[in-house]
């Protein structure tokens, strides 16, 4: 028992020392809150991903006004687009930055995620968001301006941040022998499609909709019923290439990974019927 103790105890002293080389200011007037993102964040932030934002600035801020909030703190383009598409508050998001080093970003959380477990996929799922778009700045540029554009990375990065938002979530749950509801997902997600949606924010749904199919299809075989799972819809919805589309996310598990396929996930994004 003392030798398990010890090793814990080395472990979180050099977790703390990393921790010491990140830039995070945390924005809150609860001290419980504060104590929750950092304990989060020490556990999210092991040393490959702590070499990934070494130079970087993180602002988390638990926002009081999420639509204010996101005005005041975005680029001018931003604050544009928020403001002639009526950005509806979320749970969170992040505001990239638009400077050629990509050196500030800010993350907005709504204060009730932390009245559940909802918090650790909520901000696992901006902290990936973060590390996934300095990966794609380093090799293209600063290619952010406001408004980016749908394509083959921001529907990969949302479909990965879901899954590892998502992930974190369920070892919370696994404690009390909990389990995300797949099939609640479901009929949530049968019924954002019956709303009139321009074609990206669809996709948009579907990835995330396949990050929490992924969760529990370990073997990637689809192997669920109809009822958590419903591919004759999806077929009918997007078309047979959306079950292409699940593969290939699902196969992707790192930016190196999505690099060499970016390509081909573009192709099938584009063969989607609501595209055509």
């Amino acid at each position: 028992m003392k030798i398990y103790k010890k090793i814990a105890s080395f472990f979180t002293t050099k977790i703390q020392e990393e921790s010491n080389r990140l830039d995070i200011q945390i924005e809150t007037d609860s001290n419980e809150i504060k104590s929750k993102i950092e304990d989060l964040i020490l556990d999210f932030f092991c040393a490959n991903n702590i070499d990934i934002v070494q130079d970087k600035k993180i602002v988390i801020i638990i926002s009081e006004d999420f639509k204010t909030d996101m005005i005041k703190y975005s680029s001018s383009e931003m604050q544009n687009f928020v403001l002639e598409n009526n950005i509806q508050e979320s749970a969170g998001r992040v505001i990239l930055p638009v400077d050629k080093d990509f050196s500030n970003f800010v993350i907005l959380l709504i204060k009730d995620i932390f009245n559940s477990n909802q918090y650790f996929s909520t901000l696992t799922h901006e902290l990936v968001h973060i590390i996934d778009f300095i990966n794609h700045f380093k090799e293209v540029g600063n290619i952010y301006t406001g408004n980016a554009e749908y394509d083959d990375f921001f529907f990969w990065t949302e479909f990965n941040a879901k899954k590892i938002g998502l992930k974190r979530l369920q070892q919370e749950l696994d404690k009390n022998n909990e389990k995300l509801n797949l099939r609640a997902s479901t009929i949530n997600f049968r019924e954002q499609n019956l709303k009139e949606i321009l074609p990206d924010k669809q996709v948009y749904n579907l990835v995330h909709y396949f990050a929490r199919i992924s969760i529990y299809d370990k073997y990637k075989n689809l192997a669920f019923n109809e009822d958590e799972f419903p591919r004759e819809y999806l077929i009918n919805l997007y078309g047979e290439k959306s079950i292409e589309l699940y593969y290939l996310l699902n196969e992707i598990n790192n930016y190196d990974e999505f690099k060499i396929n970016s390509k081909l996930l573009d192709e099938v994004l584009d063969d989607l019927i609501i595209y055509n």
